[in-house]
């Protein structure tokens, strides 16, 4: 699962990608973290968007935190394994230990757990209502775009009910492609953010604006 400033981090067409939790997230994101046995944290700061009320968010989880800036780490939720460090670093030392505990013990069984997510995603998909004066939905709207954008487009929103259709309705696909005032919530963000974008990328990649 991913938080808002991740978005296509991981591409919405990896099937293990579960999407936005939280608030506005969904459902099968919410419902697998909520239920987890182990929650790798890696550069989330827990923020309440997230969480909800904090001591029921989890409630079961063991927690490896990774973070590279020391005052995350427990600043909400306090870690089993707190490690502080670069993340790209971190991951290199620990999946190979993963791989090598996995060759000793064995892979877990995970098949009935993907069986309940698939579940959910199914049956809880994101949904909007259709308006009854002819007008189209935003939604829909947001939808159609990302159907019909360049896959290397950079989108860029403002604050406000559409930067959460943004993220729930834009097929996110490459890392580094969704700038969006996560957090501070500065409305106005997107207009300036857009024109740096296509001042950075020039005439190698489209940048589409949703305000």
């Amino acid at each position: 699962v991913t938080t808002l400033p991740a978005r296509g981090i991981i591409p919405d067409s990896d099937p293990k990608n579960l999407g936005m939790l939280g608030m506005h997230g969904t459902i099968a994101a919410t419902g697998a973290v909520q239920r987890a046995d182990l929650l790798v944290a890696i550069g989330a700061r827990f923020d309440d968007r997230v969480t909800g009320k904090l001591d029921a968010f989890a409630p079961t989880a063991r927690v490896i935190h990774i973070d590279i800036d020391p005052a995350e780490i427990g600043k909400n939720r306090q870690p089993d394994v707190p490690i502080v460090g670069d993340v790209a670093t971190v991951l290199d030392d620990l999946i190979p230990e993963i791989q090598r505990t996995q060759a000793i013990q064995g892979k877990p069984n995970l098949a009935p757990w993907w069986k309940a997510i698939d579940g959910w995603r199914e049956e809880y998909p994101m949904t909007w209502d259709e308006p009854t004066d002819g007008s189209l939905a935003p939604q829909w709207v947001i939808k159609k775009l990302s159907e019909m954008a360049d896959p290397s487009t950079i989108w860029v929103t403002g604050v406000g009910q559409h930067q959460m259709w943004a993220t729930q309705y834009i097929r996110h696909v490459k890392p580094r492609s969704f700038l969006t005032s996560g957090g501070l919530g500065t409305m106005g963000f997107g207009y300036g953010a857009a024109i740096g974008a296509k001042l950075a990328v020039g005439e190698s990649r489209p940048v589409i604006h949703i305000t």
